[in-house]
């Protein structure tokens, strides 16, 4: 591979996580939009003993309600830490698939 192919992509990786990190931040406090709410909410029963598919049911696969408690448990409730999660999975995401 030629050197300047390979700065240039690895120069447009690096832009790609800057926008998105830019992007994303701006709505750091905007509400939680309907399925972000509902895994925020049922993780949230979870911490309070509710089990899945017993006591609270989706048609969702668990996993991101799994992750969301983690998320939740280890950083505390808030729009603001959920999105900042986000905002980690989405650019190592990016950097994983470059």
């Amino acid at each position: 591979m030629k050197k300047n192919t390979r700065i240039f992509k690895y120069a447009a990786a690096a832009l790609l996580v800057v926008v998105t990190i830019a992007l994303r931040s701006a709505f750091l406090n905007v509400p939680l939009d309907r399925d972000e709410g509902c895994y925020a909410y049922i993780a949230q029963q979870y911490d309070n003993g509710v089990l899945f598919y017993k006591d609270v049911y989706t048609s969702n696969l668990p996993g991101v309600y799994f992750i969301n408690y983690a998320v939740q448990h280890a950083f505390g409730h808030g729009v603001a830490k959920i999105r900042i999660f986000t905002l980690f999975y989405v650019t190592a995401s990016v950097l994983l698939l470059f």
